[in-house]
C-alpha cells in the first residue's frame, strides 16, 4: 500500500511494518485494519485529500455498501493529524450524527496517538464537535439550518437524503462555509435509488455545471 500510495495517513495507519487494528472499535468494519486491496477504487477519492493547495468541491455518487464514509472519514483523520483546521460533517439528521461519531470516527481517534492525546483532555469531545488544541471539527444533521462556522473541511455525507427545510438550501450553505479561505475541500457524499432520483438530479446538475467551468478554463 505505501507503494501505491504517497499519502501521510500511512504514517498513522501503519506502524514500520506492521498493520494498525485501527478498525477494531467499528463494529461495522469487515476488517480490522485499513485494506484497499478489498475496495481498490478508494485510492483516487482518498487522495484528494492531499491537496492543501486549491479549493476543490469532490462528490462522491455510489451505490450502498461500497466504503463512502470511509472515504471521508481517513481523509478527515489525516487533515486533524497533518493539516489542523476548522472542518464542519453534515448528517441526514442529528441523530445519524451522534451515531456515526461515537461508533466510526470516536472509535478511529484512539487508535492514531496524536489524537487519543487530545480525546484525553477535558471536554475534547462535545455533542456536537470535537474541540481540540489545533482543530475544531462541528457536526450537525441536515434538519436545521447549517451553523455559521468557517471550515477548510465541509464534508456532506448521504445529501440526496437530507430534509427539504422550507426554502432553505443546506448543501449551498455548506458550501459557503469555505468561502472565506483560498484552500479548502467540500466532500460531498451521496447514493443514487429511484425514490431519491428528485435530489440526485440537483446533484448531476451541479456536476455539470462544474464540468462546463472547469472546461471553459483549459
Amino acid at each position: 500500500l505505501r507503494s501505491i500510495l504517497i499519502f501521510h495517513p500511512m504514517n498513522i495507519l501503519y506502524r514500520g511494518r506492521k498493520r494498525i487494528s485501527i478498525f477494531s472499535g467499528d463494529v461495522s468494519a469487515e476488517r480490522n485494519h485499513l485494506d484497499f486491496s478489498l475496495y481498490p477504487y478508494q485510492i483516487d477519492v482518498i487522495k484528494e485529500w492531499e491537496d492543501l493547495e486549491n479549493i476543490k468541491t469532490v462528490t462522491v455518487v455510489a451505490c450502498e455498501q461500497m466504503g463512502k464514509t470511509n472515504m471521508f472519514i481517513v481523509g478527515l483523520l489525516w487533515r486533524m493529524v497533518f493539516a489542523p483546521c476548522q472542518g464542519m460533517i453534515v448528517y441526514p439528521s442529528d441523530s445519524l450524527a451522534s451515531e456515526t461519531n461515537l461508533q466510526k470516527i470516536n472509535p478511529l481517534m484512539k487508535h492514531i496517538p496524536q489524537l487519543k492525546s487530545e480525546l484525553d483532555k477535558p471536554r475534547s469531545y462535545r455533542s456536537d464537535r470535537y474541540a481540540f488544541s489545533n482543530s475544531t471539527i462541528y457536526f450537525q444533521g441536515a434538519g436545521s439550518k447549517i451553523v455559521s462556522k468557517s471550515c477548510k473541511v465541509a464534508i456532506g455525507d448521504e445529501i440526496d437524503t437530507w430534509p427539504v427545510i422550507g426554502k432553505l438550501d443546506n448543501v449551498a450553505d455548506l458550501k459557503k462555509r469555505t468561502r472565506s479561505y483560498n484552500s479548502s475541500i467540500t466532500f460531498l457524499v451521496c447514493t443514487p435509488t429511484e425514490q431519491n432520483r428528485k435530489n440526485m438530479e440537483a446533484v448531476f446538475e451541479e456536476f455539470k455545471r462544474l464540468l462546463v467551468f472547469e472546461m471553459s478554463f483549459m
